[in-house]
């Protein structure tokens, strides 16, 4: 798959909401309007299935399942996408200060595991610090993801949709598939609002791609945060 970086302004810095529908996350031990979650339940505290799947991938499990991984993010109340570290991190990117993106990358990437663009970025970091394993690891994880989001439809028709949690990641996926700045419309469906890309490559080709962004991160389920 072809490789590309856009670098710390154009895809952190000019895209703070790149799963920014998600919001943020529900204080620990409250639900939806602030109401405090059962004694009982913030007693366990059982990780939830989003942060099992990062710590395996972290882990060097080869079985992790991306779309999976990808999936339990959509659904984890207790994500945030709206972090000070983020904006830090932003701002180092774009300095080309290298050693403090390394440490705030770590940091806002347990709430953006799922976010492609941070991987490489953050591997851009590691390259810079001649850190070939981690930047082999974040290079790797981001082709992961980027191939997770192609698995789950062909893009083809509106039944067929790729499904995507960001209107961003859309232009993403045609960004890799060689369609940059492609028009942007949307097409109604029984099954929900199919959002459709058309974009034209290098040789003059020119096509549409189909993407599934009813379950897009803006619709993230409610539900108690218990850590």
């Amino acid at each position: 798959m072809k490789r590309t970086l856009a670098f710390a302004g154009l895809v952190l810095g000019a895209t703070l909401a790149v799963h920014a529908g998600a919001g943020p996350a529900n204080p620990v031990g409250q639900g939806p309007g602030g109401a405090l979650a059962p004694a009982e339940s913030l007693a366990q505290r059982t990780p939830s299935e989003y942060r099992r799947l990062v710590e395996a991938v972290k882990r060097g499990d080869a079985g992790v399942d991306f779309v999976r991984l990808r999936a339990s993010w959509a659904a984890d109340p207790c994500v945030s996408t709206r972090t000070p570290d983020r904006s830090a991190l932003v701002v180092a990117l774009a300095a080309r200060n290298w050693v403090k993106a390394a440490e705030l990358a770590p940091r806002v990437l347990e709430d953006e595991f799922v976010n492609p663009d941070l991987h490489l970025a953050t591997a851009e970091a590691y390259k810079a610090l001649k850190q070939a394993d981690s930047q082999q690891f974040h290079e790797s994880v981001a082709d992961k993801l980027l191939r997770a989001m192609l698995t789950t439809g062909d893009g083809t028709t509106t039944a067929t949709a790729d499904r995507v949690y960001s209107i961003r990641e859309a232009f993403l996926i045609m960004r890799e598939l060689g369609y940059p700045a492609p028009r942007q419309s949307f097409v109604a469906t029984p099954q929900g609002r199919v959002d459709v890309l058309t974009g034209e490559n290098e040789d003059k080709k020119i096509v549409s791609v189909f993407f599934n962004i009813d379950r897009a991160a803006g619709n993230r389920p409610p539900g108690v945060c218990i850590g």
